[in-house]
């Protein structure tokens, strides 16, 4: 899995899955996703993260559709490990099973997704 090792490696929550999705959600602040998801996980690397099922956003939705959210950036620009400020609308970075669940997250959060791309 390559740059997916770090982010996806052994951990508590939905564990490990397949990212089939990469893309980015703009315009979103970190308030903002703790509303809908509650406080993320702060990752060895310093970045925080959400791993979750959509399931666990809307029970409509198959557990098996998982993401991480964080503001680790997979592209390598930059800090990868940024602490995020709380009332600063920032870009966050999303994996996922699927494009589709990366536009349900959008849609859920209220946030523009960006570069939403197969991998």
């Amino acid at each position: 899995m390559g740059i997916f090792d770090n982010l996806l490696g052994g951990s508590r929550g939905t564990g490990g899955f397949e990212p089939g999705a990469q893309g980015m959600l703009v315009n979103l602040t970190y308030d903002e996703i703790v509303a809908e998801l509650g406080r993320g996980t702060r990752a060895k690397g310093g970045y925080t993260f959400w791993r979750k099922s959509l399931s666990d956003i809307d029970r409509n939705h198959d557990e098996m559709h998982c993401f991480q959210l964080s503001n680790y950036d997979y592209r390598g620009y930059g800090d990868a490990a940024k602490k995020p400020i709380l009332e600063t609308r920032e870009t966050w970075f999303v994996v996922a099973t699927s494009p589709e669940v990366i536009q349900i997250l959008g849609r859920e959060l209220g946030a523009m997704v960006k570069n939403l791309k197969s991998v």
